[in-house]
């Protein structure tokens, strides 16, 4: 895929045919390109529709052309349940689409939709669960979308926003915790059919030699560890079935739940296929674009290309133990042996973590009311004797303090069956997955992973969630400075992760990728020049902002340049250091 199958397409597009052309700049040769700013929409923004540099219908129905009609306007999917979009109810789709509006499974499949609804503007959701103004409006949804099938389609439409200055997202899933997936006046690149999957059991690179897997980037992990399951072997993959595996999976670092014998994600990826902000189709490992390839081993999706495929390298299958209990408060558990239970626990993580343990469980408060749930405690390798030699002296200490425990023990011959039996759709938290990923790692995964021993989440639910934007931003202002201050306080030296991340996260240079981020800001200079990509809390993301419409940090908004950009600052010492 390259210039020459770009001008064969051209062509046919005539008087148009200039914005589709490549940059002039070859960004992979290139390494002094001066970095731009300078927005062409107005007030300094990407041109957004309404503007007069807004791309007409003539060169919109070029795009469509070149792309051989791959270019779509879709409608948000609770549209059916509004007039004002151009057509009328239905009431039977309305309701339909109503019934699964919280099911992700409803989702993945649409060009549009994002999981994290209150980033998107909550501009067009069911009636029936939230109608502030009657009507059905675009908000922060893409206006134009490319259902990707090949990769000239990408270049086509890189090159597009690039020459016309209209903002680009890159959307896979729509998983993205911090509405990445979406974006006011956007041309969305939209990945999610890019499924082939090829098994390359003798591959070969300085660095390995061994089975690996070549996985498009639209392939979920649910389908890639099908795949696995029948070839015998174990590919790195997230936790939750129906996230992409070569998406902002890998690329934000990827835990997962083998990851404490294995390592990270990124440290499983030996190469990508990757469509640069010049128009390119390149390639990146550690002989060619070596800093493009350390980028996306870490660096955060939708950032400095749009990967196409990913090379990783896979493991043999191995058996699997995996144990739930819950216990809570009650008539003859008070809240302070509740605490003392959660605090015996606390104590297995080193042991946890050294041995292999990846646990997710729950700790909810309910009016005082406090529970914690396993589910699993996924012992990967360990056999059920093994297991309980782990685990059974915390049931002893929660005996002791007479709570009442009935541990569930399941054994799996294989991942595959452990992954379908264990993990839903999302899962809340985990522990112990770092310690196999110790030492040094030619990737941009933020050191904190490398270290800890715990990767914990706290959330609160919003009073109102259809409360107006500006409460809610006070809201989450109030829980940033309050719960999580803390929780900084308490871990010096200590991270986030990118994908699970607070989108007004402080810092958030530092949190996510730690004494990395001056280095992957270079490399965001040198590929993005131009500034096509962008991803709110990714790599440069500092000097832009969405204005947004609400009031709350969402999509809903121009993207314009940010007058006082937040810069990084670092909080501990440099641990990337010769690495």
């Amino acid at each position: 895929m390259g210039e020459d199958l770009d001008r064969k397409k051209l062509g046919a597009v005539g008087q148009f045919s200039s914005i589709f052309k490549f940059a002039d700049v070859d960004v992979s040769v290139s390494k002094s390109t001066p970095v731009t700013y300078n927005l062409q929409g107005p007030g300094h923004c990407k041109v957004f529709p309404g503007d007069a540099k807004w791309p007409s219908p003539a060169s919109r129905a070029a795009l469509k052309l070149v792309t051989g009609g791959a270019l779509l306007k879709p409608l948000p999917q609770a549209s059916v349940c509004y007039t004002n979009t151009g057509g009328s109810v239905i009431a039977a789709k309305c309701q339909a689409m109503t019934e699964s509006w919280t099911d992700p499974l409803a989702q993945l499949d649409d060009p549009l939709e994002m999981l994290s609804a209150p980033y998107q503007g909550m501009t067009c959701q069911p009636p029936t669960i939230f109608n502030r103004t009657n009507t059905c409006l675009q908000g922060g949804y893409s206006t134009y979308v490319v259902k990707i099938t090949d990769v000239a389609q990408i270049q086509l439409a890189i090159n597009f926003a690039r020459n016309t200055g209209i903002r680009l997202v890159i959307r896979n899933t729509g998983h993205d915790f911090s509405g990445k997936s979406g974006g006011a006046g956007a041309l969305s690149i939209w990945t999610h059919h890019l499924k082939d999957v090829v098994y390359l059991p003798t591959y070969k690179d300085s660095s390995y030699t061994g089975p690996a897997i070549k996985v498009g980037v639209g392939v979920q992990g649910f389908e890639l560890h099908a795949v696995m399951d029948k070839l015998g072997l174990i590919a790195l993959g997230e936790e939750c079935p129906t996230v992409g595996t070569a998406g902002g999976w890998i690329q934000g670092g990827g835990h997962s739940p083998v990851s404490c014998l294995w390592g990270m994600g990124a440290d499983h990826a030996l190469g990508f296929e990757v469509v640069t902000a010049d128009g390119r189709f390149v390639t990146a490992n550690k002989k060619t674009n070596p800093y493009l390839y350390r980028a996306l081993r870490g660096g955060g999706g939708g950032t400095f290309g749009v990967v196409t495929s990913v090379i990783m390298r896979v493991h043999k299958d191995i058996p699997v133990t995996a144990v739930s209990w819950n216990y809570g408060t009650g008539p003859n558990v008070t809240a302070a042996t509740f605490s003392a239970a959660f605090k015996d626990y606390l104590t297995t993580f080193p042991e946890g973590a050294n041995s292999g343990i990846y646990s997710y469980w729950n700790v909810f408060n309910f009016g005082g009311s406090m529970t914690f749930s396993m589910s699993p405690y996924f012992a990967a390798g360990k056999s059920l004797a093994e297991t309980k030699a782990l685990i059974e002296p915390h049931f002893v200490k929660l005996k002791f303090l007479g709570i009442p425990v009935t541990p569930i023990y399941t054994t799996f011959p294989g991942f595959y069956a452990a992954y379908n039996a264990s993990f839903p759709v999302e899962a809340v938290n985990d522990k112990g997955i770092v310690t196999a990923s110790r030492g040094k790692h030619d990737t941009s995964v933020n050191p904190a992973w490398r270290t800890g021993i715990a990767y914990l989440i706290t959330g609160f639910p919003h009073a109102d969630l259809y409360a107006a934007g500006t409460e809610l931003l006070a809201e989450r202002e109030n829980f940033t400075r309050g719960t999580m201050e803390t929780w900084r306080k308490l871990t010096p030296g200590s991270g986030a992760s990118l994908n699970e991340g607070h989108r007004i996260q402080p810092n958030f240079q530092w949190a996510f990728w730690g004494s990395h981020y001056p280095r992957l800001l270079e490399i965001k200079k040198r590929y993005d020049p131009f500034n096509l990509f962008y991803a709110t809390t990714g790599v440069g993301s500092e000097f832009f902002e969405v204005r947004s419409e609400t009031g709350y940090p969402d999509e809903n908004g121009r993207l314009r340049v940010k007058a006082k950009p937040e810069m990084y600052f670092a909080e501990g010492p440099d641990l990337c250091r010769g690495e």
